[in-house]
């Protein structure tokens, strides 16, 4: 049997009780050091400053009463049946695995965020030319991406178009609602409304 696959003997002693007791401890700390959230929470600046065990002490850091009693209702009301049905060892494996790889994953989406900020603010600084040249290109992308989706399925060609059509009168008529959220909502009411109007046959599928 491959070592990577074999699995631990199942053993169960509370391991839900013990994330909690540990996330409680460390809630109780930052309300009294408050300050010490800079080297336990996530954060670019803090992983250049070779604060390399954040992403594992991040997931046990909370904003607040209400982030922490919510977070420990979900531990207390998943966390026991993921535990009794895969035991107590895998459950710590799983628990602290996703919350480290969803730390590393909130680390690159930050980068990715301070980039576009960074990128948007040297647009101010460029030449028109060159910012209209850069447009063009962006436009060019999203065309190379949707035409050829749109020519051999007609649902991407109608959530297309009507995401168009809802921004000509988000831009037009309803100019009260900002830039972003008017692309929320024609992503969202195009992409619902082509779901319903073309469902997916799970049983062809299969």
């Amino acid at each position: 049997m491959n070592v990577l696959r074999k699995p631990f003997k199942y053993t169960y002693f509370n391991a839900t009780l013990i994330l909690f007791a540990i996330n409680a401890v460390f809630f109780m700390a930052l309300r009294i050091f408050p300050h010490s959230v800079l080297y336990l929470s996530m954060s670019v600046m803090g992983m250049k400053m070779h604060f390399y065990w954040q992403p594992l002490t991040y997931m046990f850091v909370h904003s607040g009463w209400s982030h922490f009693i919510f977070n420990m209702l979900a531990l207390f009301c998943f966390g026991h049946e993921v535990e009794r049905a895969i035991g107590s060892k895998e459950f710590l494996l799983f628990y602290l695995f996703c919350g480290i790889l969803d730390g590393l994953i909130l680390i690159s989406f930050l980068g990715w965020t301070s980039g576009t900020a960074i990128g948007a603010s040297a647009g101010e600084f460029l030449p028109p030319s060159v910012t209209n040249a850069m447009g063009i290109v962006l436009y060019g992308m999203f065309l190379a991406i949707i035409v050829p989706s749109a020519r051999k399925q007609k649902s991407v060609l109608f959530t297309v178009l009507v995401s168009a059509g809802l921004s000509i009168i988000f831009k037009y008529i309803f100019t009260s609602v900002s830039a972003g959220f008017s692309v929320i909502i024609c992503a969202l009411f195009s992409s619902a409304l082509s779901a319903f109007i073309f469902p997916v046959d799970e049983e062809g599928n299969k």
